[in-house]
């Protein structure tokens, strides 16, 4: 629901006014890491920070206040729209997208809180110059009326880290390539102007870049398809599907009565659904990430577990022609990528069982095995499936 959303996110930025006003005493502590962070990137031959600030002092206000702006309001923009994008557009991926986006926001107030860093244009520097004020740009970051945002949190640059975040997400989530590039754009330009306005050092940057890889790393609920799972799915065309398949033909003959759909149903829940191959669904594909499983809450048995009866006469001939409709028919990746029919009409007293998985979950001897375990009489007093003997085939 739409108001669980915005409670969540009221939530996260209250913690932030929380931490910003227990940081804004520490400015004496947060001046001293900031000037830590310019040692080391002099020591490295890398604080070009001054230089690039006096280059943006020198030129007009208008290009001031636009850059300005931009730092204010760039990355939120662009953050907020694709999180938008992603629930209007991909709502399977939302979920995974969002707890992304606040994990990337809780371990950077984290680090705020535990590690406060001044800006170079608070570090009472002749060098550095507060564009903010130079230009008098109202509404931006250093300006009256963002009194509340939090001034020493240059490490990590949130900024940086909402811009890559953005890009990533759309990757993974499959959307149009030139959206990529208009994002990967726009991660460069955040970069840039983060440290030319002097709110982060490089370094900041550099944080925000590992804040995300970090955060993709232990993404909650996914986790990367195998390589050589993956070929399959990469492989795998409308006219080639990759999913192997097993055939049980048994003998209802000797049971008080016919195998009925209702009861494969439950046995299904109770044997294979407990299984995690058999509720594992792919996330939202992207073109250049790997696949991702990711963990059906609800596996929808009506369509997973169907039945058929074969056209007259029957027989076995008509059970080979449904078997070879069910091997060429692709499985739709939103859905757990397998498929059990229970079958009738196969001949006198004779039903079968027919199931296809995807490759990438399984090979067939896998498949097989979960038949067997379909198939074998529980310790419990029997259900309908349970035969006499092991089903024949």
């Amino acid at each position: 629901m739409w108001w669980r959303e915005l409670a969540l996110g009221l939530s996260v930025f209250g913690l932030y006014i929380m931490v910003a006003a227990v940081s804004r005493p520490r400015i004496g502590t947060a001046r001293e890491h900031g000037r830590a962070v310019l040692a080391f990137e002099n020591w490295l031959g890398l604080d070009f920070e001054a230089a690039a600030n006096s280059w943006l002092a020198r030129q007009p206000t208008f290009w001031q206040n636009l850059v300005n702006y931009e730092y204010a309001f760039g990355y939120v923009l662009v953050a907020f729209l694709v999180l938008f994008w992603i629930g209007l557009r991909r709502p399977a991926a939302f979920g995974a997208a969002r707890t992304s986006f606040v994990l990337v926001n809780l371990v950077g107030i984290g680090c705020f809180l535990l590690f406060p860093v001044a800006p170079p244009r608070l570090l009472e520097d002749p060098r550095f110059v507060d564009t903010v004020l130079q230009g008098h740009t109202t509404g931006s970051w250093g300006s009256a009326l963002v009194s509340e945002a939090n001034q020493v949190a240059a490490m990590p640059s949130l900024h940086v880290a909402w811009a890559l975040w953005a890009c990533v997400a759309l990757v993974e989530v499959g959307a149009r390539r030139r959206s990529h590039v208009f994002s990967a754009a726009h991660v460069v330009v955040t970069a840039i102007v983060i440290v030319v306005t002097a709110n982060h050092y490089w370094l900041d940057a550099v944080a925000g870049v590992a804040l995300v890889w970090l955060v993709g790393r232990r993404r909650p609920g996914a986790r990367r398809v195998p390589a050589e799972d993956a070929f399959f799915l990469h492989v795998e065309s409308a006219r080639v599907p990759q999913h192997v398949g097993g055939v049980a033909i048994f003998d209802a003959g000797g049971l008080p009565a016919p195998v009925r759909r209702d009861d494969l149903v439950t046995v299904v829940a109770a044997r294979l659904l407990p299984q995690p191959a058999f509720r594992r669904v792919l996330e939202p594909p992207g073109r250049m990430a790997r696949p991702r499983w990711g963990r059906a809450t609800d596996v929808d048995l009506d369509w997973h577990v169907g039945e058929t009866v074969l056209p007259a006469p029957g027989g076995e001939p008509a059970l080979r022609r449904f078997i070879a409709s069910a091997a060429e028919t692709p499985l739709p990746r939103d859905r757990p990528l397998w498929r059990i029919w229970l079958v009738h009409g196969v001949g006198p007293d004779r039903q079968a069982l027919v199931a296809v998985l995807h490759h990438a979950l399984g090979d067939g001897t896998g498949l097989v095995a979960h038949l067997r375990e379909l198939f074998t009489p529980p310790p419990t007093p029997a259900g309908p499936l349970r035969t006499s003997g092991a089903p024949g085939a």
